[in-house]
C-alpha cells in the first residue's frame, strides 16, 4: 500500500484517469501502464531490501553484533554504486565491487555461523577442566587398578582439552577475518565515494585506487574461501 502513495505512481494513476476522462484514451492507457510499471519496480525494490535485511538474522546474538557493521557497509556500497551510476569509474568497477562485497558478506555469515557452533562446543570446557583436575588429584593415592582406569580417562580428557584449544584458535581466526572484512569493505566504500565525487576520477589515481581496492576484495574473498574449507573440516 505504501507504493500507492509514492509521488510518481500516484501522479501516473491520476494522469491516466484524467486523460481517459477527457477522451484521450490512448494516452490514458499509457499513463496507467506506467503506473503499473512503477508499482512493479517499487515492489521489486522493497522485496530486495527485505531480503537484504534478513541476511544474518539466523546468527546468534553475539555473531549478529559482529556481523552488523559488515551488513551495513555492504548496503552502503550498493547504495553508493546505485546513486553514482553516471560516474565513469563507478559504472566500470561499481558492479563488480558490489558483487564482491556481497560475496564477502555471505562468507561472513557462513564463518559466523560456524563461530556460533564452535562457541557452543567451548561450553563443555569448564567441566572437562574440572574433571581433569579432580582425576589428577586422585591419581597419586589411587590403587593399581584405579590408577590404570584414571590414567586412561586422563588421557582422553587431556586430548579433549587440546581439542578446545584448537576450537578457540579457530574462533580467533574467524574474529580476525571479520576485522579484515570490515577494513576492506570500509576502504572500498570510501574509494567509491571519492571516485564518484571527483570530476577527473576516470583519469586520475582515484580510479587506480578503486581498482586496487577491488583487487584486494577479490583476494580477501579467495582467502576466506580457503579458510572456510579448513575451518569447516570436522575436528576429532
Amino acid at each position: 500500500m505504501n507504493e500507492l502513495r509514492r509521488p510518481l505512481p500516484l501522479a501516473l494513476l491520476i494522469a491516466g484517469i484524467a486523460l481517459i476522462g477527457f477522451g484521450l484514451t490512448a494516452l490514458g492507457v499509457i499513463s496507467l501502464i506506467g503506473w503499473i510499471s512503477a508499482l512493479a519496480v517499487g515492489s521489486l525494490r522493497k522485496t530486495a531490501e527485505m531480503r537484504a535485511e534478513e541476511v544474518g538474522e539466523d546468527l546468534d546474538t553475539e555473531s549478529r553484533t559482529l556481523f552488523a557493521p559488515i551488513k551495513r557497509l555492504v548496503a552502503e556500497i550498493e547504495e553508493t554504486v546505485s546513486r553514482h551510476g553516471e560516474s565513469a569509474v563507478v559504472k566500470t568497477v561499481g558492479g563488480e565491487a558490489a558483487a564482491e562485497a556481497k560475496r564477502i558478506r555471505d562468507q561472513m555469515v557462513h564463518a559466523l555461523t560456524l563461530r556460533g557452533e564452535l562457541k557452543r562446543v567451548l561450553r563443555d570446557r569448564g567441566s572437562a577442566e574440572l574433571e581433569t583436575r579432580q582425576m589428577e588429584e586422585r591419581l597419586p593415592t589411587a590403587g593399581a587398578e584405579e590408577r590404570a582406569s584414571l590414567q586412561s580417562a586422563l588421557t582422553a580428557r587431556r586430548t579433549e582439552l587440546e581439542h578446545f584449544v584448537t576450537v578457540e584458535a579457530a574462533i580467533h581466526e574467524i574474529d580476525g577475518g571479520v576485522q579484515q572484512a570490515k577494513a576492506a569493505l570500509s576502504e572500498m566504500k570510501s574509494r567509491l565515494a571519492i571516485s564518484a565525487s571527483e570530476e577527473r576520477a576516470a583519469t586520475d589515481t582515484t580510479g587506480e585506487n578503486l581498482r586496487e581496492s577491488l583487487s584486494n576484495l577479490r583476494a580477501l574473498a579467495l582467502s576466506f574461501d580457503e579458510a572456510e574449507e579448513v575451518l569447516g573440516q570436522p575436528t576429532e
